[in-house]
Parts: structure tokens; sequence; C-alpha cells
């Protein structure tokens, strides 16, 4: 968008084009990010990953085999997307002038709010003060991630993904005897874990030859 517009240098400071150019690829991210989910299982970010979770709940297991097995739930979820859209479109044209007027009440106003209605749709599933509580301690967790700059949509992925990888892990050792060098034995998974393994080592070698650099040219 900064490339083709006609005043690239008002990008950065709240102009119409940059505003309109960030949320789109903001809403681009969520039908995208459901095609790994639904064709491997595998989330792409917090939404679905929280989506991965309550398909497992109902008993849903995305992967190659859900197009076959479930096709109607599939073309409801994007039929569903493609609508919200729509009405999105709709609403914005109409009521775009009192929905910026929100940007203008208190936030202490707008945050209390959110967590009354939340507490309220929390007790209202199963009538169970304890939830609420178990909602108010992730809250309250969240915060502290916030404040050390700690990754909040990796934690969300591994805290649903979790459970899944566990359940898989025992389903695996189980057909192979207990023995846990199957997994070097096979390609796939021994790639998948060579990547891991990158992927965790990789970032620690780089930050250290950045510091090192850094201190040569200081």
């Amino acid at each position: 968008a900064k490339r083709s517009s006609k005043h690239p240098e008002e990008f950065g400071k709240g102009t119409p084009e940059g505003c309109i150019a960030s949320e789109a690829g903001n809403n681009a991210v969520p039908a995208g990010a459901l095609i790994p989910l639904l064709t491997l299982g595998i989330p792409g970010d917090a939404l679905t990953a929280i989506l991965l979770g309550v398909f497992t709940i109902n008993g849903i297991y995305p992967g190659p085999l859900l197009l076959v097995k479930e096709p109607v739930l599939i073309n409801t979820i994007y039929f569903t997307m493609f609508l919200i859209n729509i009405v999105a479109l709709i609403l914005l044209a109409l009521f775009l002038r009192p929905f910026a007027m929100i940007v203008k009440f208190p936030s202490t106003i707008l945050a209390v709010s959110v967590m009354v209605v939340s507490a309220l749709g929390i007790y209202s599933l199963n009538l169970q003060i304890f939830e609420i509580g178990v909602a108010i301690f992730m809250g309250i967790l969240g915060y502290i991630m916030l404040r050390l700059e700690w990754p909040i949509v990796t934690w969300v992925i591994g805290f649903v993904l979790g459970p899944i990888i566990e359940e898989r892990l025992r389903e695996s050792l189980s057909l192979a005897s207990g023995n846990p060098l199957i997994f070097l034995e096979r390609p796939i998974s021994l790639g998948f874990i060579i990547a891991s393994l990158l992927i965790i080592i990789l970032p620690i070698i780089l930050d250290k030859r950045k510091k090192k650099s850094k201190k040569l040219f200081s």
C-alpha cells in the first residue's frame, strides 16, 4: 500500500490509506489461518488454536480426512465467514460514526463493562463462581505475561495443543510397545524433531552472534 500510494510519506502518521491497508490485512488473517488448521490440524494463530480445542472437545479432529468426513462443517465455516464480512460491511457503512464514538469513552468504563459482560457470560454457562475465578486468574496471568513481554499467542497454542500432543504421544508409544525410538526411525517424525530443534536453537545462536558483532563494532 505504501509503495503504490501517491503520498507514501504520510504513512505512519494516521493516513486513512495506511489504516485501511493494515485492517484489510488483519481481516484476511483468520481465513488464511483456517487452512492449515482444517487440512493439517495445525493452528495458525491463537484464534484457530482455541477453535482446535473446541473441535477436539466436540469429537472433531481436523486433518486431511475432515474434508471428507465433515464437508458440511467446512462449507458452513467458510460461508459464515463470507457472510460475516458482508454483515460487517453493512453495519460499518450504517453505524460507522456511532462505533467511532466508543474510543471517546473512558478506558476504565470500557474495561469494567467488558469484564462484567464477560463474567456474566462465563457464569451463565454452568452457573459456577469457580469458573469466573479461573477467568480472573487467566486475566492476571495474561497481564503479567504482557508486562514481561512474553508471547501470549504461543502460550495459548501450547495450552490448547498440549493435551492433544500428550494423547497422540501415548498412542504412538503404545503402538511401539513403549519404545520412544520409534520417533527417530520414522522420517516424518524425525524431520519434525529436527525442525523443532532448529527453531529453538537457531534464534539463540543468531542472538549471540548479534551481540558479539555489536561488541566488536562498539
